[in-house]
């Protein structure tokens, strides 16, 4: 059947393959768009109703996509063309380049949020590039004080992998902003780690877990924003950040990692370095004791430059160059090595933190020096006990009489 003409648009192009009733026009007057009309059901046609109306109403935000034309009583409206967020990152987007992206749609959320407004429907296929802007976009299922309710009890409101639990069988009794932050949170990861599947895996993004990792997309930049993701995914919507303070963590984070220093890691950890696999079985073999080990560094890098330089972060991965190797007590190869420095401080000295795995032994190295300074190591050593937990053992030694705690 014939697409009709809507008011001097007509058909330019076939139907969305999974929104049939979605196509591209093109106006008289030479303007291109997509026109959104109505499936059919009354239902359908009162939901998009109330969501042209409400679009119109969102001309005043920045970030929401805009509206060439529209008719609210047929209903139907036409929005420009633009480039799926998805799309325009790609699978080789840093996760830098993700949070850039996901930042701006928070604050455009979070200044929806001020005037009682909300998505309740993120997920990246309505999320856009259109310019040089990043908009959102599909309101069928938003909320704002004016609008009637059309998801009745029992309905589910949302994309199921993005979805906040409570939202999987609607309650209109339940706060809707806690549910964008769920969402939004989703949405990073799902934008991140495209390489693993269009879907973000079910439940709280728990921070020290393989399946939540952002490690391949980000190094180690990425365990900065592995608490923010649990605090947003958590199942109570009360224990869930506020979206203006979700824009402020991820401002801050931006803030701390310039774009050189987020690259993604999609190989095996050798040296310090990632190397490509040979395959993808390689890939998911990723020995899971190198994860936990680093997890650990990270961990003790952050307490102790706290401690010695009165801050957490400002240390890189590439910590190698500034280690300074003892005389090995094995003539075995590790099986694997990783370190971590911190920036100098204003004396010149600066934090130096090693391991080398040896099977299920991993020997520690803790450094406070100065570079081409090779005084004041101290050493420790761990070993993997039965439960594949790490039993660590500390050094007596002190660097510059200082005493130090590595937990």
């Amino acid at each position: 059947m014939a697409k009709p003409t809507h008011r001097g648009w007509r058909p330019d192009g076939p139907q969305l393959p999974r929104a049939p009733h979605v196509w591209p026009v093109v106006h008289k007057d030479g303007r291109q768009g997509m026109i959104k009309t109505s499936r059919a059901g009354n239902y359908h046609r009162s939901r998009l109703t109330d969501e042209v109306r409400g679009t119109v109403d969102l001309r005043c935000f920045e970030g929401v996509m805009p509206v060439l034309d529209f008719d609210d009583t047929v209903p139907w409206m036409v929005m420009p063309r633009a480039v799926g967020l998805s799309d325009y990152l790609g699978p080789d987007a840093t996760l830098r380049e993700v949070v850039v992206e996901v930042c701006r749609v928070a604050t455009t959320l979070a200044l929806m949020a001020g005037n009682d407004l909300y998505h309740r429907d993120l997920k990246p296929a309505n999320l856009f590039r259109l310019g040089q802007e990043t908009v959102i976009g599909d309101f069928g299922l938003a909320t704002w004080p004016t609008r009637m309710t059309r998801t009745g009890t029992g309905r589910q409101v949302g994309s199921a992998h993005f979805m906040a639990p409570g939202m999987r069988e609607y309650n209109s009794e339940l706060p809707a902003g806690p549910a964008d932050v769920y969402s939004l949170g989703k949405t990073l990861f799902g934008l991140a780690m495209s390489r693993k599947g269009s879907y973000p895996p079910l439940g709280t993004h728990a921070a020290g877990s393989d399946e939540f990792s952002l490690y391949a997309a980000g190094g180690q930049p990425a365990h900065d924003l592995a608490y923010l993701l649990e605090a947003m995914t958590v199942h109570r919507p009360h224990e869930r950040p506020g979206m203006r303070t979700v824009v402020t963590e991820l401002s801050s984070w931006l803030a701390r990692f310039s774009p050189g220093s987020v690259q993604r890691h999609d190989g095996r950890l050798r040296g310090g370095l990632f190397s490509s696999p040979t395959s993808q079985a390689d890939l998911a073999r990723m020995d899971r004791r190198t994860t936990n080990l680093q997890r650990r560094l990270m961990s003790h890098m952050r307490s102790l430059t706290k401690a010695l330089l009165g801050y957490s972060d400002g240390w890189t991965e590439d910590g190698g160059r500034y280690f300074i190797s003892p005389e090995p007590d094995t003539e075995l190869e590790p099986d694997d090595f990783l370190a971590l420095a911190s920036d100098p401080d204003q004396n010149g000295f600066r934090v130096v933190l090693a391991a080398a795995l040896y099977g299920d032994t991993a020997d520690i190295f803790f450094q406070w020096r100065r570079d081409n300074d090779a005084d004041g190591v101290l050493a420790f050593e761990h070993q993997r006990a039965a439960d594949g937990r790490l039993a660590e053992r500390t050094g007596d030694a002190r660097p510059h009489g200082e005493a130090l705690s590595c937990g």
